[in-house]
């Protein structure tokens, strides 16, 4: 009978030490899918970080100044990362993955799947996305969500952003030469630039000159501007005068 007891005694103790291991576990993997991939608010984003299969990973933060860099050793693309916080914003869950289909889902994204992080501040971070590849109709990709702190879903989601028919795979890379900016020169105001002159040393004779019109008003036409003066949309333009 005392045997029995103690049996008993440790059965019990070891289910217990079973489910505190459980709780502790917060990344473990929960009975319940979470579906709240979108970020409301990714005007607090001040942190993304993405990995992939192959040992690569790019960390892209918001300075005080509120420009984004990657890896800390130059400014990010602001482009592509405005692209990012309008997919976190605009992401929408297309369909379910059929039950039958998870296993194999879950298979193939266990090999390429890209992990991203998501911040709002702190060192954890808010949401981590897992994308995986994308559908046959190449229209939603599959991803899983995990909130640290609550857990990880152990269901799979086609995903798909609204206004936008496509796969969202490829927007999640850690290729680092294409997330620099590739800004050479950038003026906040064109008002300070007076005149803009190219020299064409392979041949002197070809000079092209774009000059401030003194009586100009206005913003300019971008067709009478060189190519490679770009005016960018919301900031002050000018009137120029080009010659060849």
């Amino acid at each position: 009978m005392k045997r029995l007891l103690w049996i008993l005694l440790v059965l019990a103790l070891l289910g217990a030490l079973a489910w505190w291991l459980h709780v502790r576990d917060t990344g473990s993997t929960l009975s319940e899918p979470l579906t709240d991939f979108a970020i409301a608010d990714t005007a607090a984003v001040d942190r993304i970080f993405i990995a992939e299969p192959d040992g690569r990973a790019v960390d892209l933060r918001r300075n005080a100044d509120g420009i984004w860099t990657v890896n800390g050793i130059s400014e990010a693309n602001q482009y592509q990362v405005r692209l990012l916080l309008k997919t976190f914003y605009r992401a929408e869950v297309r369909a379910p993955v059929p039950k039958s289909a998870e296993a194999n889902v879950l298979r193939i994204m266990a090999s390429q799947v890209k992990k991203v992080e998501i911040y709002q501040g702190g060192d954890q971070p808010q949401k981590v996305w897992y994308v995986g590849h994308s559908t046959k109709d190449h229209v939603g990709t599959y991803m899983v969500l995990e909130k640290p702190g609550t857990g990880r879903s152990n269901v799979p989601f086609v995903m798909g952003m609204s206004g936008f028919t496509g796969f969202l795979s490829s927007r999640f890379h850690a290729d680092l030469d294409a997330w620099r900016s590739t800004v050479v020169f950038a003026y906040p105001s064109m008002d300070a630039i007076a005149e803009v002159r190219v020299d064409n040393t392979a041949d002197p004779r070809t000079v092209i000159s774009s000059e401030r019109s003194p009586t100009a008003r206005g913003n300019c036409s971008t067709v009478r501007v060189p190519k490679y003066l770009w005016i960018q949309p919301g900031r002050t333009a000018c009137s120029l005068r080009s010659d060849r």
